[in-house]
Protein backbone atom coordinates (compact mmCIF):
# COMPACT_ATOMS: atom_id res chain seq x y z
CA UNK A 1 0.00 0.00 0.00
CA UNK A 2 1.33 3.50 -0.62
CA UNK A 3 2.03 4.91 2.62
CA UNK A 4 0.17 8.88 2.71
CA UNK A 5 2.05 11.51 2.03
CA UNK A 6 1.81 13.43 5.22
CA UNK A 7 3.13 10.63 7.26
CA UNK A 8 6.56 10.91 8.48
CA UNK A 9 8.70 7.67 8.84
CA UNK A 10 11.59 8.00 10.96
CA UNK A 11 14.12 5.53 12.63
CA UNK A 12 13.98 2.89 9.39
CA UNK A 13 16.69 4.60 6.89
CA UNK A 14 14.72 6.15 4.12
CA UNK A 15 12.11 8.29 5.21
CA UNK A 16 8.59 9.93 3.35
CA UNK A 17 8.50 12.99 1.66
CA UNK A 18 11.14 15.04 0.23
CA UNK A 19 9.34 18.06 -1.60
CA UNK A 20 9.75 20.56 1.51
CA UNK A 21 11.49 23.95 1.09
CA UNK A 22 9.14 26.82 1.64
CA UNK A 23 8.96 28.25 -1.12
CA UNK A 24 7.99 25.42 -2.97
CA UNK A 25 10.78 25.04 -4.80
CA UNK A 26 12.56 21.21 -4.99
CA UNK A 27 15.63 20.14 -3.65
CA UNK A 28 17.16 17.71 -6.05
CA UNK A 29 20.18 15.53 -5.27
CA UNK A 30 22.82 14.43 -8.31
CA UNK A 31 23.48 10.99 -8.65
CA UNK A 32 25.71 9.81 -11.06
CA UNK A 33 24.57 11.98 -14.09
CA UNK A 34 20.83 12.26 -13.49
CA UNK A 35 19.37 14.56 -10.65
CA UNK A 36 17.00 12.59 -8.02
CA UNK A 37 12.96 13.87 -8.30
CA UNK A 38 12.39 15.82 -5.56
CA UNK A 39 9.32 13.73 -4.18
CA UNK A 40 8.90 10.55 -2.95
CA UNK A 41 6.28 7.94 -1.32
CA UNK A 42 7.35 4.43 0.23
CA UNK A 43 4.70 1.56 -1.68
CA UNK A 44 5.25 -1.80 -0.88
CA UNK A 45 7.96 -2.64 -3.31
CA UNK A 46 10.17 0.19 -2.48
CA UNK A 47 10.64 3.90 -2.89
CA UNK A 48 8.62 5.78 -5.55
CA UNK A 49 10.27 9.06 -6.99
CA UNK A 50 8.52 11.62 -9.12
CA UNK A 51 8.28 15.39 -10.06
CA UNK A 52 5.25 15.95 -8.07
CA UNK A 53 3.56 14.16 -4.78
CA UNK A 54 0.79 13.23 -7.10
CA UNK A 55 2.50 11.84 -9.69
CA UNK A 56 4.46 9.92 -7.29
CA UNK A 57 1.57 8.49 -6.25
CA UNK A 58 -0.01 7.47 -8.85
CA UNK A 59 3.59 5.76 -9.94
CA UNK A 60 3.83 3.93 -6.26
CA UNK A 61 0.24 2.42 -7.02
CA UNK A 62 0.98 1.78 -10.81
CA UNK A 63 4.23 -0.22 -9.36
CA UNK A 64 2.38 -1.79 -6.85
CA UNK A 65 0.15 -3.77 -9.73
CA UNK A 66 3.08 -4.41 -12.00
CA UNK A 67 5.48 -5.73 -9.68
CA UNK A 68 2.95 -8.98 -8.70
CA UNK A 69 1.91 -8.75 -12.59
CA UNK A 70 5.49 -9.72 -13.30
CA UNK A 71 6.04 -11.66 -10.63
CA UNK A 72 2.73 -14.18 -11.13
CA UNK A 73 4.39 -14.23 -15.33
CA UNK A 74 7.76 -14.72 -14.78
CA UNK A 75 9.15 -17.78 -12.85
CA UNK A 76 12.06 -17.39 -10.84
CA UNK A 77 11.93 -13.75 -9.66
CA UNK A 78 13.54 -12.33 -6.31
CA UNK A 79 11.60 -10.46 -3.75
CA UNK A 80 14.45 -7.19 -3.90
CA UNK A 81 13.02 -4.03 -2.87
CA UNK A 82 13.36 -1.22 -6.08
CA UNK A 83 13.79 2.76 -5.42
CA UNK A 84 11.86 3.95 -9.06
CA UNK A 85 12.57 7.20 -10.50
CA UNK A 86 9.93 8.60 -12.74
CA UNK A 87 11.72 11.49 -14.90
CA UNK A 88 8.86 13.12 -17.00
CA UNK A 89 9.94 15.19 -20.12
CA UNK A 90 13.71 14.63 -19.88
CA UNK A 91 16.10 16.63 -22.06
CA UNK A 92 18.30 14.77 -24.36
CA UNK A 93 21.19 15.41 -21.80
CA UNK A 94 19.59 14.03 -19.12
CA UNK A 95 18.24 10.55 -21.06
CA UNK A 96 21.44 8.96 -22.60
CA UNK A 97 20.13 7.59 -25.72
CA UNK A 98 21.75 4.09 -25.02
CA UNK A 99 19.17 3.80 -22.08
CA UNK A 100 16.35 4.56 -24.25
CA UNK A 101 13.55 5.18 -21.93
CA UNK A 102 14.77 3.27 -19.04
CA UNK A 103 17.83 2.08 -16.99
CA UNK A 104 17.54 -1.07 -14.18
CA UNK A 105 20.86 -1.27 -12.03
CA UNK A 106 20.75 -4.42 -10.54
CA UNK A 107 23.11 -7.58 -10.14
CA UNK A 108 25.30 -5.95 -7.56
CA UNK A 109 24.61 -2.51 -9.18
CA UNK A 110 22.07 -1.60 -7.10
CA UNK A 111 18.48 -1.59 -7.27
CA UNK A 112 17.64 1.61 -8.64
CA UNK A 113 15.28 1.76 -11.59
CA UNK A 114 15.43 5.47 -13.30
CA UNK A 115 12.49 5.69 -16.01
CA UNK A 116 12.16 8.39 -18.44
CA UNK A 117 8.74 9.70 -20.22
CA UNK A 118 7.69 11.47 -23.12
CA UNK A 119 5.17 11.56 -25.76
CA UNK A 120 6.15 8.21 -27.52
CA UNK A 121 5.33 5.47 -24.87
CA UNK A 122 3.03 5.14 -21.81
CA UNK A 123 4.37 5.18 -18.41
CA UNK A 124 2.94 1.60 -17.97
CA UNK A 125 4.80 -0.50 -20.76
CA UNK A 126 8.14 0.97 -19.57
CA UNK A 127 7.72 0.23 -15.82
CA UNK A 128 6.45 -3.51 -16.80
CA UNK A 129 9.71 -3.68 -19.31
CA UNK A 130 11.59 -2.37 -16.74
CA UNK A 131 10.43 -4.44 -13.75
CA UNK A 132 10.92 -7.47 -15.32
CA UNK A 133 14.73 -6.64 -15.62
CA UNK A 134 14.64 -5.78 -11.78
CA UNK A 135 12.62 -8.96 -11.08
CA UNK A 136 14.72 -11.51 -12.35
CA UNK A 137 16.79 -13.31 -9.88
CA UNK A 138 20.67 -15.11 -10.42
CA UNK A 139 18.82 -17.82 -12.56
CA UNK A 140 18.56 -16.04 -15.99
CA UNK A 141 21.89 -14.81 -15.86
CA UNK A 142 22.70 -17.42 -18.38
CA UNK A 143 20.17 -15.30 -20.82
CA UNK A 144 22.03 -12.80 -23.80
CA UNK A 145 20.87 -9.64 -22.91
CA UNK A 146 19.23 -9.13 -26.53
CA UNK A 147 16.81 -12.05 -25.42
CA UNK A 148 16.23 -10.40 -21.93
CA UNK A 149 15.45 -7.35 -23.33
CA UNK A 150 12.77 -8.83 -25.85
CA UNK A 151 11.40 -11.36 -22.68
CA UNK A 152 10.76 -7.42 -20.94
CA UNK A 153 8.99 -6.05 -23.87
CA UNK A 154 7.27 -9.45 -24.73
CA UNK A 155 5.73 -9.07 -20.92
CA UNK A 156 5.35 -5.61 -21.44
CA UNK A 157 3.15 -6.58 -24.22
CA UNK A 158 0.74 -8.89 -21.96
CA UNK A 159 0.57 -6.05 -20.32
CA UNK A 160 -0.47 -3.64 -22.79
CA UNK A 161 -2.01 -4.76 -26.24
CA UNK A 162 -0.81 -1.41 -27.32
CA UNK A 163 3.05 -2.18 -26.69
CA UNK A 164 2.76 -5.72 -28.37
CA UNK A 165 1.43 -4.03 -31.15
CA UNK A 166 4.42 -1.71 -31.34
CA UNK A 167 6.79 -4.37 -30.89
CA UNK A 168 5.48 -7.14 -33.56
CA UNK A 169 5.20 -3.69 -36.06
CA UNK A 170 8.86 -3.19 -34.85
CA UNK A 171 9.59 -6.60 -35.79
CA UNK A 172 8.47 -6.64 -39.17
CA UNK A 173 9.96 -3.23 -39.77
CA UNK A 174 13.61 -3.68 -38.70
CA UNK A 175 13.82 -7.36 -39.36
CA UNK A 176 11.84 -7.38 -42.34
CA UNK A 177 12.63 -4.13 -44.43
CA UNK A 178 17.11 -5.04 -43.78
CA UNK A 179 16.44 -8.77 -44.71
CA UNK A 180 13.88 -8.14 -47.87
CA UNK A 181 11.13 -9.64 -46.54
CA UNK A 182 9.03 -6.90 -46.32
CA UNK A 183 7.65 -4.75 -48.63
CA UNK A 184 5.26 -1.29 -48.10
CA UNK A 185 3.55 0.23 -51.35
CA UNK A 186 1.54 3.12 -51.42
CA UNK A 187 -1.04 3.36 -54.27
CA UNK A 188 -3.18 6.39 -55.26
CA UNK A 189 -6.38 6.23 -57.73
CA UNK A 190 -9.78 8.05 -58.49
CA UNK A 191 -12.66 6.26 -56.86
CA UNK A 192 -13.48 5.05 -60.31
CA UNK A 193 -10.24 3.52 -61.16
CA UNK A 194 -7.88 0.80 -60.24
CA UNK A 195 -5.40 1.87 -57.56
CA UNK A 196 -1.86 2.74 -59.35
CA UNK A 197 1.21 1.44 -57.55
CA UNK A 198 3.37 4.98 -57.64
CA UNK A 199 5.49 4.42 -54.18
CA UNK A 200 7.46 0.90 -53.68
CA UNK A 201 10.28 0.85 -50.85
CA UNK A 202 11.28 -0.50 -47.73
CA UNK A 203 10.62 1.55 -44.48
CA UNK A 204 14.13 2.65 -43.47
CA UNK A 205 17.56 2.58 -45.66
CA UNK A 206 20.11 -0.45 -44.48
CA UNK A 207 21.71 -0.49 -41.40
CA UNK A 208 23.94 -3.28 -42.22
CA UNK A 209 22.25 -6.08 -40.90
CA UNK A 210 23.56 -9.72 -41.70
CA UNK A 211 22.21 -11.59 -39.30
CA UNK A 212 25.71 -11.40 -36.59
CA UNK A 213 23.94 -13.53 -34.81
CA UNK A 214 27.01 -14.52 -32.59
CA UNK A 215 28.01 -10.72 -32.25
CA UNK A 216 24.41 -9.16 -31.74
CA UNK A 217 22.64 -12.46 -29.01
CA UNK A 218 25.50 -13.00 -27.41
CA UNK A 219 26.84 -9.63 -26.10
CA UNK A 220 27.27 -9.36 -22.53
CA UNK A 221 25.18 -6.79 -20.00
CA UNK A 222 27.92 -3.90 -20.73
CA UNK A 223 28.78 -5.00 -24.33
CA UNK A 224 25.07 -4.46 -25.00
CA UNK A 225 24.10 -1.27 -23.07
CA UNK A 226 27.52 0.48 -25.05
CA UNK A 227 25.89 -0.58 -28.10
CA UNK A 228 22.30 0.18 -27.46
CA UNK A 229 22.42 3.16 -29.69
CA UNK A 230 24.03 1.51 -33.09
CA UNK A 231 22.58 -0.71 -35.27
CA UNK A 232 24.17 -3.68 -33.31
CA UNK A 233 22.05 -2.53 -30.25
CA UNK A 234 18.84 -1.73 -31.99
CA UNK A 235 18.88 -4.77 -33.84
CA UNK A 236 19.28 -6.90 -31.10
CA UNK A 237 16.45 -5.38 -29.36
CA UNK A 238 14.53 -6.51 -32.18
CA UNK A 239 16.14 -9.99 -32.87
CA UNK A 240 15.21 -10.71 -28.82
CA UNK A 241 11.66 -10.16 -29.24
CA UNK A 242 11.55 -12.23 -32.22
CA UNK A 243 13.30 -15.11 -30.41
CA UNK A 244 12.00 -14.94 -26.98
CA UNK A 245 8.18 -14.41 -28.46
CA UNK A 246 8.61 -17.71 -30.57
CA UNK A 247 10.59 -19.58 -27.47
CA UNK A 248 7.85 -18.13 -25.70
CA UNK A 249 5.21 -19.98 -27.64
CA UNK A 250 6.72 -22.97 -28.38
CA UNK A 251 8.80 -24.24 -25.31
CA UNK A 252 7.32 -21.86 -22.88
CA UNK A 253 9.19 -19.87 -20.05
CA UNK A 254 10.10 -22.55 -17.92
CA UNK A 255 11.99 -24.43 -20.56
CA UNK A 256 13.89 -20.99 -21.54
CA UNK A 257 14.66 -20.69 -17.46
CA UNK A 258 16.50 -24.41 -17.21
CA UNK A 259 18.53 -23.46 -20.44
CA UNK A 260 19.93 -20.32 -18.51
CA UNK A 261 20.12 -22.37 -15.31
CA UNK A 262 22.43 -24.58 -17.51
CA UNK A 263 24.55 -22.06 -18.68
CA UNK A 264 25.04 -20.68 -15.29
CA UNK A 265 26.58 -23.73 -14.05
CA UNK A 266 29.13 -23.49 -16.95
CA UNK A 267 29.45 -19.53 -16.65
CA UNK A 268 27.89 -18.56 -19.96
CA UNK A 269 25.14 -18.23 -22.10
CA UNK A 270 22.79 -20.09 -23.60
CA UNK A 271 23.83 -20.73 -27.10
CA UNK A 272 22.98 -19.19 -30.25
CA UNK A 273 22.50 -22.90 -31.61
CA UNK A 274 20.09 -23.29 -28.58
CA UNK A 275 18.06 -20.09 -29.01
CA UNK A 276 17.32 -20.80 -32.90
CA UNK A 277 16.72 -24.44 -32.81
CA UNK A 278 13.90 -23.67 -29.95
CA UNK A 279 12.32 -21.14 -32.09
CA UNK A 280 12.41 -22.91 -35.39
CA UNK A 281 14.96 -20.27 -36.85
CA UNK A 282 18.41 -20.88 -38.70
CA UNK A 283 20.86 -18.27 -39.39
CA UNK A 284 19.53 -17.63 -43.06
CA UNK A 285 17.77 -14.50 -44.36
CA UNK A 286 15.32 -16.34 -45.44
CA UNK A 287 14.13 -17.92 -42.22
CA UNK A 288 13.57 -15.11 -40.49
CA UNK A 289 11.68 -13.53 -43.65
CA UNK A 290 9.47 -16.37 -43.57
CA UNK A 291 7.86 -15.99 -40.08
CA UNK A 292 6.73 -12.23 -40.03
CA UNK A 293 3.70 -12.98 -41.57
CA UNK A 294 3.28 -13.79 -37.44
CA UNK A 295 3.86 -10.37 -36.49
CA UNK A 296 1.60 -8.31 -38.71
CA UNK A 297 -2.05 -7.77 -39.25
CA UNK A 298 -4.15 -4.89 -39.35
CA UNK A 299 -3.24 -3.71 -36.45
CA UNK A 300 0.12 -3.24 -37.02
CA UNK A 301 -0.30 -1.58 -40.36
CA UNK A 302 -1.91 0.69 -38.70
CA UNK A 303 0.47 0.96 -36.31
CA UNK A 304 2.50 1.91 -39.64
CA UNK A 305 0.13 3.87 -40.95
CA UNK A 306 0.50 6.44 -38.08
CA UNK A 307 3.88 6.39 -38.19
CA UNK A 308 5.52 5.69 -41.81
CA UNK A 309 2.87 6.69 -44.27
CA UNK A 310 2.97 10.63 -43.11
CA UNK A 311 6.46 10.44 -44.01
CA UNK A 312 5.59 9.60 -47.10
CA UNK A 313 3.15 12.18 -47.89
CA UNK A 314 6.03 14.29 -49.61
CA UNK A 315 6.45 12.13 -52.21
CA UNK A 316 2.69 11.51 -52.51
CA UNK A 317 1.90 14.84 -53.49
CA UNK A 318 4.40 15.41 -56.16
CA UNK A 319 2.96 11.95 -57.66
CA UNK A 320 -0.21 13.27 -57.69
CA UNK A 321 0.36 16.24 -59.25
CA UNK A 322 2.83 14.53 -61.89
CA UNK A 323 -0.33 12.11 -62.72
CA UNK A 324 -3.13 14.86 -63.44
CA UNK A 325 -1.66 18.95 -63.24
CA UNK A 326 -5.25 19.55 -62.69
CA UNK A 327 -5.45 18.70 -59.52
CA UNK A 328 -3.14 22.00 -58.65
CA UNK A 329 -6.18 24.33 -58.62
CA UNK A 330 -7.56 21.60 -55.84
CA UNK A 331 -7.28 22.32 -51.70
CA UNK A 332 -5.72 19.18 -49.99
CA UNK A 333 -9.11 18.40 -49.22
CA UNK A 334 -10.96 17.76 -52.16
CA UNK A 335 -7.47 15.88 -53.46
CA UNK A 336 -8.07 13.51 -50.44
CA UNK A 337 -12.04 13.61 -51.84
CA UNK A 338 -11.49 12.61 -55.31
CA UNK A 339 -8.44 10.32 -54.68
CA UNK A 340 -7.90 7.24 -52.63
CA UNK A 341 -4.78 6.76 -50.87
CA UNK A 342 -3.76 3.10 -49.57
CA UNK A 343 -0.57 1.30 -47.98
CA UNK A 344 -0.44 -1.99 -48.16
CA UNK A 345 1.92 -3.97 -46.32
CA UNK A 346 3.67 -7.36 -47.56
CA UNK A 347 3.76 -10.09 -46.92
CA UNK A 348 0.61 -9.87 -44.56
CA UNK A 349 -1.50 -8.17 -47.63
CA UNK A 350 -3.41 -5.97 -45.17
CA UNK A 351 -4.33 -2.55 -46.80
CA UNK A 352 -5.08 0.93 -44.86
CA UNK A 353 -7.24 3.56 -46.60
CA UNK A 354 -4.60 6.78 -45.85
CA UNK A 355 -7.56 9.22 -46.40
CA UNK A 356 -8.68 8.37 -43.05
CA UNK A 357 -5.60 8.58 -41.18
CA UNK A 358 -5.38 12.24 -39.12
CA UNK A 359 -1.51 11.90 -39.30
CA UNK A 360 -1.43 11.39 -43.11
CA UNK A 361 -4.15 14.07 -43.67
CA UNK A 362 -2.07 17.16 -42.30
CA UNK A 363 0.98 15.24 -43.11
CA UNK A 364 -0.65 15.80 -46.89
CA UNK A 365 -2.02 19.07 -46.56
CA UNK A 366 1.37 20.49 -45.38
CA UNK A 367 3.29 18.89 -48.37
CA UNK A 368 0.57 19.92 -50.74
CA UNK A 369 0.87 23.78 -49.53
CA UNK A 370 4.54 23.69 -50.10
CA UNK A 371 3.69 22.62 -53.65
CA UNK A 372 0.54 24.03 -54.45
CA UNK A 373 0.30 26.87 -51.93
CA UNK A 374 -3.58 25.85 -51.59
CA UNK A 375 -3.72 24.58 -48.28
CA UNK A 376 -7.57 24.33 -47.00
CA UNK A 377 -8.28 20.61 -46.00
CA UNK A 378 -11.89 21.65 -45.69
CA UNK A 379 -13.83 19.87 -48.39
CA UNK A 380 -11.73 16.38 -47.08
CA UNK A 381 -14.39 14.15 -45.15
Amino acid sequence: MVRPAHAHFLGGGLALVLAVLSHGCRSTEELGSFHQPAFGVESAYGWVRAESLDRAEEYARLWEAVVPFVQGMVPGTRAAPSELWVIEDPSPANRPVAWHRGRTERRGEGNRITVFLDSFRGVESVLVHEAVHHLLDSGWDGVPQAVEEGMASWVAGCWDEATAIRCRAEVAEIVGAHLGGLTVRFRMGASSAVAIEQVRGSVAGPIGLDLPLERILLLDNVAFRQSSSSSDGMVGHVLGYLVFSRLANRVGMDAVRQASLAACQSNGLISVEWLLAHSDLDETAASWNAVLGEFLGLPEVDYFAQSIAPVQAESLARIALAWDQSLGHMTAGDVLDKHTFEMEISPCGERVRLNDEAPFKEAFERAWTAATGSSSLAGSR
